[in-house]
């Protein structure tokens, strides 16, 4: 079923509503090679805004290349320049074979490590029952927006945008939990996520900064009152409770895929 509202994107052209002294002013800055901030609180249309205008720029003639990328998980000075170099090799790289190129080629020995098993999200394809951990309440949103969304076949694509829509709806919820952390708690999670299972040892402990053996047990202690975490088994494999809070930090607070 289509719908005139668009609340888990940004969006430009028709769906994009008022603003326009805002708009103006901001071409005009950008136009004229001035470096511009803005500052409001989440989902008011930061977003929806800066593509309008590149949108508008663009219709008018204005030769550019943009590139974005999120500074939420960023902590350090080295997280900063990962990330702002992925993001200008993505500007410049059209395929995975020019990422590849670009990666292997001028970048080796360097944080840049390129994975075509990544440019691939196979997550979704292997049934949303598994990527959500058959959790009922996450299976039944998932189900529902994707029964909205379709005109009587539930194919591929209409799966991806519910899944978009679903992480759009409680990526509030995920953004407030991450920045109720320490740096040393959110260095722990990637950890997490990078697949680590022993965190004591002196590799871990150097490479995601944390500390030392006792502070990864106190680690552990906080996560696990906080209900983010929980360890199972003798070998105590760490468990992340929320299937699509592990989802979202996978592929968009760490962006562990290229």
């Amino acid at each position: 079923m289509d719908s005139p509202f668009q609340y888990n994107k940004y969006v430009t052209g028709q769906h994009f509503i008022g603003r326009k002294e805002d708009c103006g002013i901001l071409m005009n800055l950008l136009s004229n090679g001035e470096n511009v901030v803005l500052w409001e609180p989440t989902g008011t249309g930061k977003k929806s805004l800066v593509y309008q205008v590149l949108t508008k720029m663009k219709l008018s003639g204005t030769i550019f290349t943009a590139g974005s990328f999120s500074a939420l998980s960023v902590r350090t000075a080295d997280d900063f320049f990962i990330r702002l170099g992925t993001t200008v090799i993505r500007m410049l790289a059209s395929t995975p074979e020019n990422y590849e190129k670009i990666v292997t080629g001028c970048l080796a020995g360097t944080h840049f490590v390129f994975d075509r098993k990544a440019f691939a999200d196979r997550d979704l394809l292997s049934g949303a029952c598994r990527l959500l951990r058959c959790n009922l309440f996450y299976i039944n949103h998932f189900t529902s927006i994707s029964d909205s969304l379709s005109k009587g076949y539930i194919m591929e694509p209409v799966m991806l945008e519910a899944l978009k829509t679903l992480l759009a709806i409680h990526t509030g919820r995920f953004v407030a939990t991450m920045s109720d952390l320490t740096t040393f708690q959110v260095s722990f999670l990637r950890a997490v996520v990078d697949g680590h299972l022993k965190f004591s040892t002196a590799e871990v402990i150097k490479k995601y900064s944390l500390n030392s053996s006792a502070n990864v047990r106190r680690l552990k202690d906080a996560l696990m009152k906080k209900e983010i975490l929980t360890f199972e088994g003798q070998d105590e494999r760490p468990v992340i409770l929320d299937p699509l809070f592990e989802y979202w930090l996978k592929n968009h607070y760490f962006n562990t895929n290229p």
